[in-house]
């Protein structure tokens, strides 16, 4: 194989056309050229490649930014993804105050702080789901606007991640002060046999233990990388999405859910079996590299579908 041949086979799938025949081509061609030259003139241009291949990245990065945000983008793209992220905000707000928050034991005077940690939470939370949209209506637009994807998705992700760094301090601090509060009132110890059974106290004891892991620095900072990294799982989810339209999109929808399930509990059981009880931190990123997994299987499996009917349409017919 001539020197630099797979640099162009790859190059011209990664970068744009005008960049690739302005900038990487003449440089792959050098490349070629002085192959047979000293091994120190070799490695000045492979440098040199480099640099080249580093600015043909950022200009079509700043190509992709512009046509995923242009005015069209924002029309049909954005005004639908703002629809969606203030629904699951909201949806995530209601079922973060439902299930983290005890309201049941009297502490009216500190709901401000149960509502602003559940709201930090869920605003920060919307935007790995709302990326799923996002990829679908880019995808839908156009080749040219597919390239875009990678670029939303890196500034979302990046915004998810900054956002959540940003609010750290202030949601730490909403949480402890709700822990403080449920501590104050809920009995230290277990419960004695002769003392009645309260379930409510219970449940608060179990919901003390998960909320204290919130309080420490180091679950929060993993907390928040989490939320970035979740941001591009979801954009593999909205891929495969984008490919089906209607029905067909639901019952995808549907099947990477219960494959998801199915994996969820398949591991869970020989974690059980095996008597492995990992930490909180340990099985949010199991939760993760379990979701990228499965996406990635109907990711495969769909590539191999449509490559099989692709031959199967190719083949001649006999007359």
């Amino acid at each position: 194989m001539m020197p630099g041949a797979w640099l162009t086979a790859i190059g011209q799938r990664v970068f744009r056309g005008p960049t690739f025949e302005t900038l990487v081509a003449p440089a792959i061609a050098d490349l070629q050229f002085e192959a047979a030259m000293p091994r120190s003139r070799r490695w000045s241009h492979r440098l040199a490649l480099i640099v080249v291949v580093g600015h043909g990245l950022l200009r079509d990065l700043h190509v992709d930014v512009l046509n995923a945000f242009d005015r069209d983008s924002w029309r049909v793209v954005w005004k639908g993804v703002a629809v969606w992220y203030v629904v699951l905000a909201g949806l995530f707000m209601y079922l973060v105050i439902r299930s983290n928050v005890p309201r049941d034991l009297g502490l009216d005077r500190f709901s401000s702080a149960g509502l602003l940690s559940a709201s930090l939470q869920a605003l920060i939370s919307a935007c790995a789901l709302s990326i799923v949209p996002a990829v679908v209506y880019l995808h839908r637009r156009g080749a040219s606007y597919r390239r875009s994807i990678l670029a939303v998705v890196l500034i979302v992700s990046s915004c998810a991640t900054g956002a959540a760094f940003a609010t750290r301090p202030l949601k730490m601090r909403a949480d402890r002060e709700l822990y403080e509060a449920v501590s104050s009132v809920v009995p230290v110890g277990p419960q004695t046999p002769a003392a009645p059974f309260d379930s409510r106290l219970s449940a608060s004891k179990i919901w003390l233990q998960y909320k204290s892991d919130d309080l420490d620095p180091q679950f929060a900072r993993q907390r928040d990388i989490r939320g970035g990294v979740a941001v591009m799982v979801w954009a593999l989810v909205g891929l495969v999405l984008a490919r089906h339209r209607a029905w067909k999109m639901a019952a995808f929808g549907i099947g990477m859910a219960a494959s998801h399930v199915w994996l969820g509990l398949t591991l869970l059981h020989y974690e059980v079996r095996l008597g492995l009880f990992p930490s909180r931190t340990m099985q949010e990123w199991r939760d993760i590299a379990l979701q990228l997994t499965t996406v990635s299987l109907w990711l495969a499996a769909g590539t191999v579908l449509r490559r099989t009917r692709i031959s199967w349409v190719n083949v001649p017919r006999p007359d």
